[in-house]
């Protein structure tokens, strides 16, 4: 049983947020620890903590916030979600007059999917990654991407595609649309089962299908498909060349993909598109469509989504922006003596691994140097980011990211956007599209 003891000493909406994030650190089972029987907040205690809120967390508490006003959500209906299909070029179902195929270009409207927002999932993705033969480089990657469903669903599950396609048409029904939807949609998911045919099973994939060349290898490859101009939209000010090294995944699927791509009509295109843009958000909007997804979630594992809001907000707002509230917990609970423990454990690993390597008559001298050294360079991430319990690097990481009481589906499509354009070197994705990167470059 853990008690949490509030001393009222500021605002009742500081101390109604701090009552909220006590909430959200309860649920992800931070405080339940065996060790903490009792959380006493002194007058001092909950002015700080009010200090960090104001200035860490305020924009977690307005995303929160937004989720849980179902009223403002439900007045909103489609919109939301409508807004958001123009915005990334709109598509051709059922021709609502928002898409036009005269300035439809695939190729431009990859480019600004993939420069402005993670994830963009159409076809392959593209991300930025440590280069294992030199750390202090990076590389970027390329991968497979692009299916709705696991690829063996679509070969031997065709009741479970259907499933889906009946989904995606209520989808597109409570969009607004009025014409066959389904037949649409089974167009799209027949074009995504001809992607899944070249697409690498899971098994070959966990072996290793990826492979380092020079961007010049790939687009000889693969010269379907503009890769430098490409590579030019997403990495702005990172002067790619063809001589920069890229991490590519079997050349084989991104021919077929390519071909694919120049081979099927622009309407298809821009459906298909816009699918894979959208999949993930639809809970994001009013019930009926919660509620339409909450169903395809049952048939298809049997379980049901009784999670009231207040949970599912709470999962959002930590999978979204829970950074800020994990500084709170940092600073209140965890004990950094835990850090040198496991810092003793890893140095303890690497004394026990050099005094094997010497144990090994076979090992010359030279070599052992080198092992040695390679042993040496070996860093070690424990407990947390640094600038994590810095409340300066924190707020500045945060300051581009703009949230709204009122919109909680864009306030998602924004973090979205930030994700994407996140230069702190802490974030863990691509964090080097905008600014700081460094290429391995031969």
């Amino acid at each position: 049983m853990i008690f949490l003891h509030f001393v009222v000493a500021a605002g009742s909406g500081e101390i109604q947020f701090l009552k909220v994030t006590m909430i959200i650190l309860l649920s992800l089972n931070y405080l339940k620890s065996s060790r903490v029987k009792s959380v006493i907040f002194s007058k001092h205690q909950i002015c700080h903590m009010t200090v960090l809120i104001t200035r860490l967390c305020r924009k977690q508490e307005t995303f929160y916030g937004s989720c849980m006003d179902d009223k403002q959500i439900e007045a909103l209906g489609p919109k939301p979600m409508l807004d958001f299909i123009r915005e990334i070029g709109s598509w051709s179902i059922c021709q609502d007059g928002s898409w036009n195929k005269t300035s439809w270009d695939i190729y431009k409207v990859l480019q600004q999917l993939q420069s402005t927002y993670y994830p963009a999932p159409p076809f392959f993705s593209v991300e930025v990654t440590n280069d294992h033969l030199n750390s202090t480089k990076h590389l970027i990657k390329v991968d497979q991407s692009g299916l709705s469903l696991q690829r063996e669903i679509y070969f031997k599950h065709p009741e479970m595609v259907e499933i889906y396609e009946e989904y995606m048409s209520k989808v597109a029904t409570l969009l607004g649309t009025k014409c066959n939807t389904t037949a649409k949609m089974r167009e799209i998911m027949d074009f995504e089962k001809q992607l899944a045919k070249f697409t690498t099973t899971a098994e070959d994939k966990a072996e290793g299908i990826y492979r380092r060349m020079k961007l010049h290898s790939l687009i000889q490859l693969v010269p379907q498909f503009p890769w430098l101009d490409h590579m030019h939209a997403i990495f702005k000010e990172a002067n790619v060349t063809e001589t920069d090294v890229v991490l590519a995944t079997s050349p084989s699927y991104l021919r077929k993909m390519a071909t694919l791509l120049n081979n099927t009509s622009k309407e298809l295109l821009s459906n298909y598109v816009v699918w894979q843009m959208i999949r993930d958000k639809v809970s994001l909007l009013s019930s009926s469509f919660r509620k339409a997804r909450a169903n395809f979630n049952e048939r298809i594992s049997g379980v049901k989504d009784t999670d009231p809001r207040w949970r599912t907000c709470t999962g959002i707002t930590n999978d979204n922006m829970g950074v800020p509230i994990g500084s709170l917990y940092i600073k209140s609970f965890f004990e950094q003596s835990a850090i040198t423990k496991t810092q003793s454990m890893v140095d303890e690993i690497k004394k026990t691994f050099k005094k094997r390597v010497k144990e090994h008559e076979w090992i010359d001298d030279k070599t052992t140097k080198y092992v040695f050294a390679k042993a040496d360079a070996l860093g070690s991430k424990i407990g947390y980011a640094k600038y994590v319990v810095r409340p300066k690097d924190l707020t500045s990481r945060f300051s581009s990211l703009m949230v709204n009481s009122n919109t909680f589906f864009k306030n998602n499509v924004e973090v979205d956007k930030w994700l994407d354009t996140d230069s702190s070197p802490n974030s863990g994705r691509r964090w080097t599209r905008r600014s700081g990167l460094c290429f391995h470059r031969q």
